[in-house]
């Protein structure tokens, strides 16, 4: 049986990675088109394109892949692979 605290510290960590998709999902994309508006017509903003997709990638892909990947067994799991 997994322990009160436990669940509440994965409700937690849930409701901490959607906001912190979610505002990096905002973020990126006001930003994207705040862009595409102010270098529209010019040839510039294909070419920052690729810097600004690098940097959605980075905080929308990467770093929450690493912050919310669990780190070891889980707390239900401990020691169970080393039972006969």
């Amino acid at each position: 049986m997994v322990p009160r605290d436990a669940l509440n510290d994965t409700k937690i960590l849930e409701r901490l990675r959607a906001r912190y998709l979610l505002g990096s999902a905002i973020v990126w994309t006001g930003t994207l088109l705040a862009l595409a508006v102010v270098l529209s017509g010019t040839p510039y903003f294909m070419q920052i394109l690729p810097i600004l997709i690098g940097g959605i990638v980075w905080f929308v892909v990467i770093v929450p892949a690493t912050m919310f990947t669990p780190q070891g067994p889980a707390p239900d799991d401990r020691g169970s692979r080393h039972r006969a």
